[in-house]
């Protein structure tokens, strides 16, 4: 209920996974924005090494039933485009990938991730994502393997 062209920049900060209707979502968020405005996104990256080569069913993003939608780095700037915005950076971060390790480590061993997950962790668990982050951040800029996804998408002017 925004009027058109009233903000300068829309944030989306892990919410697009959530939503039932993303594209609708990206639609409404071009309307609002000023030409010239910008719209950031952060989402998980379907497309992870935590997720394609460490932990596929118990990666910890995938969190069933919140999320609904997730995206590699090409799908999120398709759907950017298609809505008509001009995509400047889609690339992938590490920022998530200790945390993301753990806790998937912990799905994998107990099926589920309950309050006190850190409970007796092994330390090989937290020297693994340790590791796990250093690759990720050595790597996700080349290769979009972060565990995290970021865009930055612009408004055309007319």
């Amino acid at each position: 209920s925004f009027p058109t062209g009233i903000f300068d920049v829309v944030r989306m900060n892990h919410v697009i996974e959530h939503l039932h209707d993303p594209i609708h979502t990206l639609r409404e968020c071009y309307r609002v924005l000023k030409p010239g405005g910008g719209l950031v996104i952060y989402t998980p990256n379907i497309a992870s090494w935590g997720h394609r080569f460490g932990f596929q069913n118990a990666w910890l993003s995938l969190d069933p039933p919140r999320h609904l939608n997730l995206f590699s780095a090409r799908t999120l700037k398709l759907i950017g485009e298609r809505v008509g915005f001009r995509v400047d950076a889609a690339y992938t971060t590490s920022r998530g990938a200790s945390h993301t390790w753990m806790t998937s480590w912990r799905i994998r061993q107990d099926g589920i991730l309950s309050l006190d997950w850190r409970r007796d962790l092994p330390w090989r668990v937290h020297i693994q994502a340790l590791i796990a982050h250093a690759l990720e951040a050595m790597f996700c800029r080349v290769r979009n393997i972060g565990e995290d996804l970021e865009m930055v998408a612009v408004k055309e002017p007319q």
